[in-house]
């Protein structure tokens, strides 16, 4: 979003990593948030995985460990699945296909535990759990509607085309939008044992 000439002064998208951990410690987050690590502990190849790890273990840790943990959700996904060929194709439902499978965790005082879901979920899917959540009209269709005045390379409205031929998929019915991972009968002051 902060390429979007929309957005791109809005410092709403513009904080620090200690912004993050200062809100959250002082439960002050705003109901919806969105982390994006620095390159440097993305886990890309020829990253090491282990300082990604890590970064996001004191994220998950500081929220855990907070007022809010009680009545949160974090959903912990990537862009790729690391480069390698995925042996599974993914399904067609319109003209792109959801693409290969990455890796996502949903961690929540109130997600089921020991719980491995065969639900279909893409990118979206965190869209139509925000809707779901909040009641929201579809979110992707807000920016369904091309601004033309933001020039990219891969902004199909300001090179003069419509746009991407499919509608939004938040929502296609096969996606999942994360809520069957809930069970909200659990005791959310579970702390499992692990070993150090």
């Amino acid at each position: 979003m902060p390429y979007f000439k929309r957005w791109s002064g809005d410092k709403r998208l513009h904080n620090s990593e200690q912004d993050y951990f200062d809100d959250v410690k002082a439960g002050a987050l705003p109901q919806v948030t969105f982390i994006i690590s620095a390159a440097f502990y993305s886990e890309h190849p020829p990253l090491n995985i282990v300082l990604g790890e890590k970064k996001m273990a004191s994220v998950i840790n500081a929220l855990i460990q907070s007022p809010l943990w009680t009545s949160s959700a974090f959903l912990l996904t990537y862009d790729e699945g690391g480069g390698f060929f995925d042996h599974v194709a993914p399904p067609q439902f319109d003209v792109y296909g959801p693409g290969m499978r990455v890796p996502a965790l949903v961690i929540s005082p109130w997600a089921k535990r020991g719980y491995i879901s065969g639900q279909l979920y893409e990118h979206n899917s965190i869209l139509k759990f925000i809707e779901r959540r909040f009641g929201l009209p579809s979110l992707a269709s807000v920016n369904h509607h091309f601004d033309t005045s933001t020039p990219a390379f891969n902004n199909d409205a300001a090179r003069g085309n419509a746009g991407p031929p499919a509608p939004p998929r938040d929502g296609l019915a096969q996606l999942g939008d994360f809520y069957e991972v809930f069970d909200f009968a659990q005791n959310p002051h579970y702390y499992p044992h692990l070993p150090s």
